[in-house]
Formats: structure tokens, C-alpha cells, sequence
């Protein structure tokens, strides 16, 4: 019913040749335009986004998320790591990326701050600087990233705002572990996250400075809260 577009992008819209489409610039509204609450009713069953998977199970596809499952993810990072009002987030994904919106969301709607900065676009000498600058207190990034930067922290950064370090998307290793027990102060946890479009947040698994592993690549941890794990077989038969 409404593409939401800006003028630099308005031609990438007209493909799409409905006159039942409306077609809303954002740049042109007046910044003061809407300043109330529309007090708009929506079910918790209504779409709020739909998400492209990669294809790491199949063919690519778009997954259909309603605000319930939005809300209950929210829910889940915010009660894991109780992001409060005082927490100041990176967003180091693309926002259309599926682990931004547990950022987007948390910082929202927990009256947090919320920090993007772009790693394709800029040094990871300049990402170190930037972390304490802005004194970053939830840090999330994929685990190729964070290895990234801690292979150039000369430990003269003071990192010590920072209390989570997340990462998600990848395989996080004992080594990954041993980063963060080196660098980060002793009061920071540590979040190893699985999850999916489809389930969002699955699995969390979080660790300490006093945590031991002995296995090479690091445990996912339990079912994340309002999760049921069940595991079964070829023949679709709950394993032993």
C-alpha cells in the first residue's frame, strides 16, 4: 500500500507501475510534521518486517516477522543483558541485517543510545578510537570483526565502559575467549548468540573472566527465555 523512498532512490520505484501504490518521500516532509502519538491499534499477529534469509539452509527466502516474535526478542536481549536507559549500543550491521534489529529495538524501546558505524567504510584502528569515545558500553559484532580488532589493541585503550561483548553470526572459538579475557575489564560479560530469521534469538551463552573452556570452539550456551529446543533424528524422531 506505501513505499517509503527519498529522492535519490525515487526512480528504483517506479518499476513497480501501480497507481494503488502510494509513494511517501521522506525527505520531503517537514521535520515537525507528526509530533503525536497516531494512537494506531495494531495486533501483536501484524507483519512488522519481512527478512531475506542468506540461504545457508536452502534457497534463499523471505521470512515473515509479526510483532509478537519483534517484542519477544526485545524482551530476551533486554532481560539477558538489562540494557537500561544509561547503555550506549554499536550498530555495526547493515540495518537490514537480522542481528541489528536486537540493537535497534533494545535501544528503543529501553530509552538506550544507539551508535552505527560502518566497517566496511572505515579503519578498525579508527573503530578502537571510536568505542571509547563515544564510551560504548554494548558491543556486538560478528566474530571476524572482533578479531579484527583486538589483534590491534595495544592495551593502552580504555575499554572499561564497555560491559558486554556479543557476538553473533559465526563461530566463536576458545581463542575468541581468550580476546576478550585479555583486553576487556573484569566486570565485562562475554554473549556467544545463535539464532535465525525465522526463531530469532535461539541459543545464548554467556561467560566471565572466570569462565574455562577446554574444547576449541566455544558452547552456544541454553535455550534463550520463551525457547524450546528439540532435537531430532533422520526420520524426524526426537534423538536420544
Amino acid at each position: 500500500e506505501l513505499i517509503l523512498t527519498c529522492a535519490s532512490h525515487a526512480a528504483l520505484v517506479n518499476g513497480f507501475g501501480s497507481s494503488d501504490i502510494q509513494v511517501l518521500h521522506t525527505d520531503a516532509l517537514a521535520p515537525d510534521a507528526y509530533s503525536q502519538n497516531p494512537e494506531l491499534h495494531i495486533a501483536p499477529s501484524a507483519l512488522t518486517y519481512v527478512g531475506y534469509t542468506s540461504g545457508s539452509t536452502g534457497a534463499p527466502k523471505g521470512v515473515m516477522q509479526n510483532h509478537r516474535n519483534l517484542l519477544q526478542q526485545t524482551m530476551v536481549y533486554t532481560n539477558t543483558v538489562h540494557v537500561c536507559v544509561d547503555d550506549r549500543l554499536t550498530l555495526l550491521h547493515s540495518c537490514n541485517n537480522g542481528a541489528s534489529t536486537s540493537h535497534l529495538f533494545s535501544a528503543l524501546l529501553n530509552g538506550a543510545t544507539l551508535f552505527p558505524f560502518n566497517p566496511r567504510t572505515e579503519e578498525t584502528e579508527i573503530l578502537a578510537r571510536w568505542l571509547t569515545q563515544e564510551d560504548i558500553t554494548i558491543y556486538h559484532s560478528v566474530s571476524a570483526l572482533f578479531r579484527d580488532l583486538t589483534n590491534i589493541l595495544t592495551g593502552s585503550e580504555d575499554l572499561s565502559k564497555i560491559r558486554i561483548v556479543h557476538l553473533s553470526a559465526d563461530t566463536v572459538t576458545k581463542k575468541d575467549l581468550d580476546r576478550y579475557k585479555r583486553h576487556f575489564s573484569r566486570d565485562c560479560i562475554f554473549v556467544n548468540r545463535m539464532g535465525s530469521r525465522e526463531a530469532n534469538t535461539v541459543l545464548l551463552g554467556l561467560f566471565d573472566k572466570s569462565s574455562e573452556i577446554f574444547e576449541s570452539i566455544l558452547p552456544i550456551g541454553p535455550a534463550a527465555e520463551g525457547k524450546n529446543i528439540l532435537l531430532l533424528d533422520d526420520n524426524n524422531e526426537p534423538v536420544g
